[in-house]
C-alpha cells in the first residue's frame, strides 16, 4: 500500500552551482505537491569546501528550504555517514528532531 505521499530524493550527483539550484527546485516541488517526502541522501557529502565545510552553500540552502517547508505537510529525511561533519545548525533540533543510529550488521554474529 502506498503512502499517498510524491516522494523526492536529493544526493550530490551536480556541479555546485546546478546543485544548490537543483535544492531549491525540488523543495519547491515538495512543498507544491505536498503531502510529500524529500530524502537528503548522504546529507554530509552535499560540500566539499574543506574538512568540515560548516558554511557552505548547500547547507545554508537546505537550512533556509527546511525552514520554509515547516508546516507544509513535507517530511524531511536524510541520511549521513559522518554526522560530526554537519553544521550544528543544521542539525539542532526544529529542522532535525530525531536521530536514529545504525551499526553496519556483524556477519560473524549473524
Amino acid at each position: 500500500m502506498g503512502s499517498g505521499r510524491q516522494t523526492y530524493v536529493i544526493r550530490k550527483d551536480r556541479p555546485d552551482g546546478v546543485f544548490v539550484d537543483y535544492i531549491r527546485e525540488t523543495f519547491e516541488k515538495a512543498v507544491k505537491n505536498a503531502p510529500s517526502i524529500v530524502l537528503l541522501d548522504d546529507l554530509d557529502k552535499f560540500a566539499n569546501e574543506d574538512m568540515y565545510h560548516r558554511d557552505a552553500e548547500e547547507y545554508v540552502t537546505v537550512q533556509a528550504c527546511i525552514d520554509e517547508a515547516k508546516n507544509k505537510d513535507v517530511f524531511i529525511i536524510a541520511t549521513t555517514n559522518a554526522i560530526q561533519e554537519l553544521p550544528d545548525s543544521l542539525i539542532r533540533s526544529g529542522r532535525f528532531d530525531k536521530r536514529f543510529h545504525m551499526n553496519f550488521p556483524n556477519p560473524e554474529k549473524m
